[in-house]
C-alpha cells in the first residue's frame, strides 16, 4: 500500500499518453497465373476478395480500439469523480489530524503523511479505489497541494508560538528586573516602550524582519501573556490605547488583535464564572455534609465532636458551621417524641423527595422540627438520604410500583359497590411504608425486575392479611402487624420473634442460624 503521495502517482512528471493507437496489418494478394483471359480473371476476383477481407479486418479493428478507448474514458471520468470524494473527505481528516498533532519531529511533508496513512486507514482505502493514473493524478493533486500547505502553516504556527513564548518569558522578566512585579509597570511608562523595541529588534534577529510579521509575533506574545496572566498591556500598546501612541499594523491587523483580545475576555469571564459557581456547589455540598454529619452524631449512630465539627467545615469554607450546629443541636434536643402513623411517615417522605435541591431538603426537614411534627428515627434517616438521586424513582411509573398501588386500589374498594371505604385508606399508608423499606435497603439498588416484582407481590399479599385479620375501622397501628407478615412472607421458615426481640433482630438471627447451617 502506497504511504505517501509521491509512492502513490506522481501527478507532475506523468507523461499523458495518447488515448489510442490504430494498428494495421499488410495483406499480400500476390497471384502467379497464366496470361490468359480465364487465368486474368480468376487473378482479379482473388486480388479483388484479398482486398475486401483485409478492409474489413482494418475496419473491426479500429472499431474494437475505438470500444475500448470509450470504456477507457469513462472509466477515467468515473475516477475523477471518486477523486473529488475521496481527496475532499481526506483534506477534513487531514486537517484535523495536523491540528490535533505535534509535527515538530518532522521534517517534511512527506514524513508527516507517512504517521497519517498509518493513523488513518482510510487514506489507503481511499487510494485503492483510484484504478486509473488519472484518477490517481486528480486525488494527488486535491489532496496533496492542500496538505503541503497545512503542514507549512502549522510549522510555521508552532514556530511562531515557541517564538513568542520565549520573547513573552524575556519579556517579563525584563519587565521585573527592577523589582516591578508582574502588571506594577504601567503601560504609558516609557520603560514599557523601550522594552517593547526591544522586542522587534529581537524579533528580527529571529528572522522575522519586516515591520509587519514583526507585529503579528508582538501580538501572539500579547496574546499569550493576556491568556495565561490575564495582563492587557501589549495589546493596549499594540492597539493605540496609550497616550502618545497610535495604533500600528493597519485596519486587518487591528481587527484581528481586537477579535483575539475580546475571544480572551470572554474565556476569563466564563473561567471566573465556572470558579464561583464551583465555589458555590462546593459551599452548598459541605453545607449538607455538615447537616448529615450533625444528624448522625446527635442520633448516636456514630461519634464524633460536635464543636470539631464545626471548627473543620469552618475551614472548609462554612461561614456558619457552628450556628448550624448549635441551632440543630438545640432543635434535636427540644423535639418531642413524635409517633407518626404510616400514612404520616410516607407523606413525609413524599414531601422530602419533591422538593429539588439537597439545601432544600434541609430546609425542609428543619422546618418539620421546626413544628416537632417528625420523629427523631425518621429525622435521622432522612437527614442520611439528603441528595441522593436513587430515592427520586421510589414512586415512579415502575411496573413494581404500579402494581402495588393497582392492588391497593383493589383491596380498598368495596366488593359489592366497587367503591372505596374509608376504613380501608390506612392500607395505602402501610404499603407506602413497607415499599420505602425496601427500597432503602443497602442491596435494594442490586435487585432485578423479577425480585422487585416478588417484593411488591409480598407487600400485597400482607395487605391481603392484614385486612382480613382487621376488625376495628380506621387502624392507626397496622405497620407492626404488617412487617410481622411481611417478614413471614419473606422467610417463610422465620421464627416468632423471641420477648424483647424486633422482627428485623429475628430476621437477622435466622441468617446466621442458616450460615451456621451451611458451613455444617
Amino acid at each position: 500500500m502506497a504511504t505517501s503521495i509521491n509512492e502513490s502517482v506522481n501527478w507532475r512528471q506523468t507523461a499523458v499518453s495518447p488515448d489510442y493507437k490504430v494498428g494495421s496489418t499488410r495483406v499480400d494478394t500476390f497471384v502467379q497465373g497464366q496470361r490468359n483471359t480465364k487465368g486474368e480473371q480468376v487473378a482479379a476476383a482473388l486480388e479483388s476478395a484479398a482486398g475486401t477481407v483485409g478492409g474489413l479486418a482494418r475496419s473491426m479493428k479500429v472499431e474494437q480500439v475505438r470500444e475500448q478507448t470509450k470504456e477507457e474514458k469513462q472509466q477515467e471520468a468515473l475516477d475523477r469523480l471518486r477523486a473529488d470524494n475521496q481527496s475532499a473527505s481526506q483534506r477534513e481528516l487531514a486537517s484535523q489530524w495536523l491540528e490535533d498533532t505535534d509535527i515538530s519531529t518532522y521534517a517534511t511533508p512527506e514524513d508527516a503523511l507517512d504517521q497519517y496513512s498509518e493513523d488513518t486507514p482510510t487514506y489507503g482505502e481511499a487510494l485503492n479505489t483510484l484504478t486509473t493514473d488519472v484518477g490517481k493524478i486528480r486525488f494527488g493533486t486535491e489532496f496533496g497541494d492542500v496538505w503541503n500547505q497545512k503542514f507549512y502553516e502549522k510549522k510555521k504556527s508552532q514556530k511562531d508560538f515557541e517564538t513568542a513564548e520565549t520573547l513573552n518569558e524575556n519579556f517579563m522578566t525584563e519587565l521585573n528586573r527592577d523589582g516591578q512585579t508582574d502588571q506594577a509597570m504601567p503601560v504609558d511608562d516609557p520603560r514599557f516602550t523601550n522594552l517593547v523595541k526591544s522586542l522587534e529588534t529581537k524579533a528580527s534577529e529571529l528572522g522575522y524582519e519586516t515591520p509587519q510579521s514583526q507585529y503579528e509575533l508582538l501580538a501572539s506574545v500579547a496574546e499569550q501573556q493576556y491568556r495565561e496572566g490575564k495582563d492587557a498591556r501589549l495589546f493596549d500598546y499594540l492597539q493605540g490605547n496609550v497616550k502618545g501612541r497610535t495604533a500600528i499594523g493597519g485596519t486587518d491587523f487591528q481587527n484581528t488583535l481586537a477579535t483575539k483580545k475580546e475571544s480572551i475576555r470572554k474565556l476569563h469571564l466564563s473561567q471566573d464564572n465556572e470558579m464561583r459557581l464551583a465555589k458555590e456547589r462546593e459551599l452548598k455540598e459541605n453545607k449538607v455534609k455538615l447537616a448529615q454529619k450533625t444528624s448522625s452524631i446527635l442520633n448516636g449512630d456514630e461519634e464524633g465532636d460536635l464543636l470539631e465539627l464545626a471548627d473543620e467545615y469552618m475551614e472548609m469554607g462554612v461561614p456558619n458551621a457552628l450556628q448550624t450546629v448549635k441551632a440543630m443541636q438545640d432543635a434535636y434536643d427540644d423535639l418531642d417524641d413524635v409517633n407518626l402513623d404510616s400514612t404520616q411517615y410516607s407523606e413525609i417522605w413524599q414531601g422530602f423527595l419533591n422538593v429539588n435541591t439537597p439545601m432544600e431538603q434541609v430546609s425542609y426537614l428543619n422546618n418539620l422540627v421546626e413544628k416537632d411534627s417528625i420523629s427523631k428515627p425518621l429525622l435521622a434517616q432522612l437527614y442520611s438520604r439528603i441528595g441522593n438521586n436513587n430515592d427520586k424513582a421510589m414512586f415512579d411509573n415502575s411496573l413494581a410500583w404500579q402494581s402495588i398501588k393497582s392492588g391497593v386500589s383493589a383491596l380498598s374498594k368495596d366488593k359489592d359497590s366497587g367503591f372505596a371505604l374509608a376504613e380501608y385508606t390506612y392500607l395505602d399508608g402501610v404499603a407506602k411504608q413497607l415499599w420505602i423499606e425496601q427500597v432503602t435497603s443497602p442491596d435494594w439498588q442490586d435487585k432485578p425486575m423479577q425480585e422487585r416484582m416478588a417484593v411488591a407481590n409480598t407487600i400485597l399479599s400482607t395487605l391481603n392479611q392484614l385486612k382480613g385479620q382487621d376488625n376495628n375501622e380506621y387502624r392507626i397501628d397496622a405497620l407492626p402487624d404488617a412487617q410481622k407478615i411481611f417478614n413471614k412472607l419473606s422467610n417463610p421458615d422465620l421464627e416468632e420473634p423471641r420477648e424483647g426481640e424486633t422482627p428485623a433482630e429475628a430476621t437477622e438471627r435466622l441468617i446466621k442460624l442458616k450460615e451456621q447451617q451451611e458451613q455444617l
